[in-house]
C-alpha cells in the first residue's frame, strides 16, 4: 500500500498535509483546494517543492466557516410558512 492510499484522516499526530490530503480532508477536489490557498482562505507552506497545508491552517478554515454561517437552531425567527395549493 503506497502513503497516498492511506486515509489522512486517521493519521494523528500529523502537522501538515499535501493539498490532496487536506482536500481530501475537507471533501473537496484538489484545484478547489488550490484555489483556497492562492486565495489565502487557507494558510499554506513550502517545503522544498511540495506545497503542505498545516494541520491548524485547516482548522481556521473550518471554524472561518462556521463562524459566517448563521445559526440553524436560532428560535428567535419563524418557522417558514408554506403556502397552501388553491382548492378547486
Amino acid at each position: 500500500m503506497s502513503v497516498h492510499a492511506q486515509d489522512p484522516a486517521s493519521e494523528t499526530g500529523r502537522l501538515a498535509y499535501s493539498v490532496q490530503e487536506a482536500a481530501d480532508l475537507l471533501g473537496i477536489g484538489r484545484t478547489v483546494m488550490f484555489h483556497l490557498v492562492t486565495a489565502g482562505e487557507v494558510g499554506s507552506i513550502k517545503i522544498g517543492r511540495r506545497r503542505l497545508i498545516p494541520r491548524d491552517a485547516i482548522d481556521s478554515y473550518i471554524e472561518r466557516l462556521r463562524a459566517e454561517q448563521p445559526d440553524e437552531r436560532r428560535t428567535d425567527s419563524p418557522a417558514p410558512r408554506h403556502k397552501e395549493p388553491p382548492k378547486r
